[in-house]
């Protein structure tokens, strides 16, 4: 799923041009590399990091916790390091914004509501990971090449589902995000990053549910809206986190990093 591109021992292809074996390369496109090679260790650190705070762990140590906390703050930060600095900001403005939106939706919403009654620390900064992971993978050659047109597919399956679970299972959380990620996919154009965002958070959710470290509230607001637990339209408070992080990230290029360009994905 993630294919690292090669600094050595190969010809390398980047930005449609091809170098020969052994050439130098850039420093832009050596971060490239080295991002995409970091990126291929994603998913094993999501198993990792959701497992060591896991119902199943607790019966065993009660440290899991910060275990998950430390790998996902070392991981963001070797992620820094290999993003340009507009990326970089994004995903700084990304953290702050998890951490508001988190502690609106958990602990004053109750929408959802981790193991431990809290909002682990490694929850916002693994946020901007699921961006940087969506990111990855729009840069691979096949998206490259096929991404338009598989993006608008992308969001009407997620609509098709969304509908689904709504009229058969009850999910009227998940209509109501799609309403909003609607309004938000045509703005974007049906962004390839967001299609592929859909699928990444899903899969996180369905892993952080079953392993128990979070569950979402059969009902929100007031009673008016039902979820399945994880409710398929989750992934849509990504997406409106990530937009409002680009904003956020314009805001403060302009006023004191006026070199920066911030561009939607």
């Amino acid at each position: 799923m993630f294919r690292p591109l090669t600094a050595t021992g190969a010809s390398v292809t980047i930005g449609g041009g091809c170098r020969r074996r052994g050439s130098p390369l850039p420093q832009t496109e050596y971060a490239m590399i080295s991002l995409n090679r970091l990126y291929s260790l994603s998913p094993f650190l999501f198993l990792i990091v959701l497992g060591m705070d896991s119902l199943w762990m607790q019966q065993f140590i009660s440290w899991g916790q910060s275990v998950s906390v430390a790998m996902t703050a070392g991981f963001l930060w070797l992620t820094l390091q290999r993003l340009p600095r507009e990326r970089q900001l994004i995903v700084l403005c990304f953290v702050a914004i998890a951490i508001v939106g988190e502690c609106l939706f958990s602990l004053v919403f109750g929408v959802y509501e981790y193991r431990l009654s809290n909002i682990p620390v490694y929850v916002p900064l693994g946020h901007p990971i699921l961006l940087v992971i969506a990111w990855v993978l729009a840069d691979l050659s096949f998206f490259q090449k096929h991404g338009a047109k598989i993006a608008p597919w992308l969001a009407r399956v997620n609509w098709l589902i969304i509908a689904a679970v709504a009229l058969f299972l009850g999910d009227t959380l998940s209509l109501a995000f799609g309403a909003l990620g609607l309004f938000v996919f045509r703005k974007r154009r049906y962004s390839l990053v967001y299609g592929l965002m859909a699928w990444i958070v899903l899969a996180l959710e369905i892993a952080g549910t079953q392993l128990g470290c979070w569950r979402w509230a059969a009902e929100s607001a007031g009673g008016w809206l039902h979820a399945t637990n994880p409710p398929f339209g989750a992934f849509l408070g990504y997406v409106a986190a990530d937009v409002a992080s680009i904003k956020l990230a314009r805001r403060i290029s302009a006023r004191w990093f006026p070199s920066l360009q911030i561009l939607a994905p």
